[in-house]
């Protein structure tokens, strides 16, 4: 069973923020507001720890704790508040903008709702879905590569430099996030990145179409806790994902976890390998980072 709550020791330790600075943060600002446990103790959910990533994310960026702490409950209430169709509108702006080729507008759309909800309800409901659709209607011929490579383009963009502003600022439990050998796809493995990292994994990303054997030096220096490979480019169309997911694949479970999944993800997997049919599945079961050394944050200084 995926742990469900984290104490507030562990979430300090996830966080780099010492337990006192949670509390007041809870107290003063509202960020967030954790579960009693049966033993009393604070348990945290990985929605709680989300809040806390993103308020330092801004933070990060030059934003008043006040400021940021107002931002982040103010995008809880938006989330709440906001209708399918509002998203609809939101949604309906980005593919206005890719079909006009206009990356910059694109860009401004993608920064004006990371800004309002935070990056994790963006890649939830605007970007997930609406480069979904744009894949079917290029693989229809409703839109022409370049709408589509441009809209990519904007959303890797914008994702890339989500992915480089949540760098954690203390050691952290790592994590890979790639594509196989042969994959011409690097936007699924980043969007993963993006979204373990706001649970607090330092996640890792390989570019689109690793060498063979890439994945397992990578994993070799790295040293992750878990690798998730995301198949997009099908084995029709990939000479090198059957070898890959034959030879090199089960290699990869030595002391860490492995999983599988993508459009493409092929039904006959190495034992050992979990399958998971979406990115929540695999964000559900790994969950917030697990605590490092607590001595590893006493020098860190967070207002």
């Amino acid at each position: 069973m995926p742990k469900t709550y984290w104490t507030i020791k562990e979430v300090a330790q996830q966080t780099g923020l010492s337990p006192q600075q949670l509390r007041k943060w809870e107290e003063r600002y509202g960020v967030v507001r954790p579960q009693r446990l049966p033993n009393g103790y604070r348990g945290y959910s990985a929605a709680d720890v989300a809040r806390i990533q993103q308020m330092l994310q801004w933070i990060a960026a030059g934003m008043q704790v006040q400021e940021a702490a107002r931002r982040v409950e103010e995008s809880s209430e938006e989330s709440i508040a906001i209708g399918v169709g509002d998203w609809r509108v939101w949604r309906q702006h980005f593919w206005e903008a890719g079909a006009m080729r206009q990356r910059r507008r694109v860009e401004e759309i993608l920064e004006n709702a990371i800004n309002r909800f935070g990056i994790g309800l963006v890649i939830t409901h605007i970007i997930r879905p609406g480069l979904a659709q744009v894949g079917e209607w290029w693989a229809t011929s409703r839109w022409t590569p370049d709408q589509e490579q441009i809209t990519s383009e904007a959303c890797y963009r914008l994702l890339m430099n989500s992915w480089a502003a949540m760098a954690p600022i203390g050691p952290a439990p790592s994590a890979l996030c790639v594509a196989p050998p042969g994959d011409r796809h690097s936007l699924p493995p980043l969007l993963l990145a993006v979204e373990a990292r706001l649970l607090g994994w330092d996640a890792q990303i390989l570019g689109a179409s690793p060498a063979p054997g890439s994945i397992l030096r990578t994993k070799a220096q790295w040293n992750p806790e878990w690798i998730a490979i995301v198949a997009t480019t099908s084995k029709q169309d990939n000479p090198l994902l059957e070898p890959f997911m034959k030879d090199e694949a089960p290699q990869l479970q030595e002391h860490c976890q492995v999983f599988l999944g993508g459009l493409a993800a092929p039904k006959g997997i190495p034992h050992g390998i979990v399958a998971l049919p979406t990115p929540n599945a695999l964000l559900d079961r790994v969950g917030p980072a697990p605590a490092v050394l607590e001595a590893s944050f006493r020098n860190t200084r967070v207002p």
